[in-house]
């Protein structure tokens, strides 16, 4: 609840990334640029880099700064020619100057620029809003689970693999209301639950199996708690973390 504006200003303090930049700056580091380029080595599938920048939290981000970064992501997409799909890293709680949803309408304007059926992920901050329009156009994405935040490269090789396999037609993604709860610690049982309240699921076509997915749980106990699904091993680990 800053008020002070996150101007353009505040952007460049943190340096902003054009491009080719993007990997020379991220390059083996713990962070979502650099578990793309090692996706992207391991898939074989080619990186095209539009522009990268962060603000220490504060107010509402200017219009003029929202203009910019999702001009550059837009204007990119559209002179890469040919694509088979959209990668994003993105925070997923900005207000603007004249947006309640900054992520939401930059996918939006995303996904009216690639069309209905090419495949979109991206990762969100563990703090994201989850709203209709972010989940309406996106087709899987991925959120931290830690605080602090140190589980940013898993999350994004999670993304990128995910969308490799949505890509090739490995997967389905089926899109559901998810529910994203600020967490201060984690407990490493599946509480007691009534059942399923809402959640997010990719499956893979041919054994319709689960292969990642966060579902939403209210316990015994009245709490609501998040599920984190992955595939390990011969099943499902179920990471457990309490919204109180």
């Amino acid at each position: 609840y800053s008020n002070i504006p996150t101007t353009m200003e505040e952007f460049a303090n943190q340096r902003i990334s054009h491009g080719d930049e993007i990997p020379r700056r991220f390059q083996g580091t713990n962070t979502s640029e650099a578990a793309f380029m090692d996706a992207a080595a391991e898939h074989g599938f080619e990186l095209i880099w539009t522009v990268f920048g962060s603000a220490i939290p504060g107010g509402a981000v200017s219009h003029e700064a929202f203009e910019y970064f999702s001009g550059h992501i837009l204007e990119g997409i559209q002179a890469a020619g040919p694509i088979d799909g959209v990668l994003l890293h993105l925070h997923g709680a900005m207000v603007t100057d004249d947006l309640d949803d900054g992520e939401g309408h930059l996918l939006e304007a995303i996904r009216r620029l690639v069309g209905p059926a090419m495949p979109i992920v991206t990762t969100l901050d563990l703090h994201a809003n989850m709203t209709p329009r972010i989940i309406r156009n996106c087709n899987a994405l991925t959120g931290y689970d830690t605080y602090p935040h140190v589980d940013m490269y898993e999350r994004a090789r999670e993304a990128a693999n995910i969308l490799v396999r949505i890509a090739t037609s490995q997967v389905d993604a089926q899109r559901k209301r998810l529910g994203f709860f600020p967490t201060e610690r984690a407990v490493q049982h599946l509480p007691d639950y009534r059942g399923w309240q809402e959640g997010y699921e990719v499956k893979d076509k041919k054994t319709d199996a689960v292969l990642f997915g966060k579902r939403v749980v209210t316990g015994r106990d009245g709490k609501t708690h998040t599920v984190r699904m992955d595939a390990s091993g011969n099943g499902l680990e179920e990471i457990v973390r309490d919204d109180t």
